[in-house]
């Protein structure tokens, strides 16, 4: 989970015009004839974008397009070469590190998918179909699980998420020949209720506690076997060890923020004396 700075809105017309554009005759025509809605839609959601009201400002148009219309916005995004290129500028003004990861859930790549942050569905936004600034690239499950649930999730643009404290912990659990990772929310002092009720509910959500868990999992195990060769090579001790693992969760959250699920989970293992045991790690 981290922040995404907002497109600027200044060519967010222009763009869609360019789509339009490149549609059939008759659906130009009728799209011709909503524009000016268009147009007062997207300064809305720009003022309510900046001023942090997008979740409780905007409203879906009851009656002010047909059916048709409704339809002819949402197809929008199916005009294949305009909404790539269209797609291409936004990903290229993303930060490099950012670029190609989710930032609802963190870990996961973004492929070829992007959420609508007011989705697009002919029965709520698909005015905002085309438009930039509604536009997230998310990987695939985040999406499909976000869908019209999006008023409970992080609005990645807007709400202050990187200048959060840590609020989230793990815990390594050992059975038998198996570590598991378990995620939990830990609240520091002076930490909002609001908060903690939007990181709940983002987090219950997109099945955060169980993806990172078993994502972890994944990557913990894959370290042991990096750390078994690496000292049989070169012998580094249980203290190198830690002290490379709590450098790279350090890594993590400057890149990232204070609650990436990675940073998260190296720094626990970094404290974990039982993690080394277990892989006969001499102290």
């Amino acid at each position: 989970m981290w922040n995404l700075e907002a497109p600027d809105a200044s060519e967010s017309i222009k763009r869609y015009d360019r789509i339009v554009s490149a549609r059939h005759y008759e659906t130009r025509s009728r799209l011709a004839n909503v524009r000016p809605i268009v147009c007062t839609r997207f300064t809305q959601f720009d003022a309510a974008l900046r001023a942090g009201t997008l979740r409780t400002s905007i409203r879906r148009l009851q009656t002010c397009l047909s059916g048709q219309q409704r339809l002819d916005l949402h197809e929008n995004y199916s005009a294949t070469k305009s909404v790539n290129e269209l797609k291409h500028a936004l990903r290229s003004r993303l930060p490099v590190g950012r670029r190609h990861m989710c930032p609802y859930c963190g870990f996961t790549s973004v492929g070829s998918s992007w959420d609508h942050v007011l989705p697009k569905g002919r029965q709520w936004f698909p005015e905002f179909a085309v438009l930039d600034q509604n536009l997230i690239p998310s990987c695939d499950e985040c999406n499909r699980l976000r869908g019209t649930r999006w008023h409970k999730t992080f609005l990645v643009q807007t709400d202050k998420l990187d200048s959060q404290p840590r609020c989230i912990d793990a815990e390594l659990n050992f059975q038998n020949t198996e570590t598991r990772i378990v995620y939990r929310f830990c609240w520091p002092a002076g930490i909002s209720r609001s908060f903690q009720r939007q990181l709940r509910a983002h987090v219950e959500v997109l099945n955060l506690l169980q993806r990172w868990s078993s994502h972890g999992t994944e990557v913990l195990d894959s370290k042991a076997i990096e750390i078994k060769s690496y000292v049989a090579k070169c012998g580094d001790t249980r203290a190198t060890l830690c002290k490379k693992f709590q450098v790279d969760a350090d890594n993590r959250r400057r890149q990232y923020n204070e609650n990436h699920w990675e940073a998260v989970l190296l720094t626990t293992v970094a404290n974990s004396e039982a993690f080394f045991d277990r892989l006969g790690i001499p102290r």
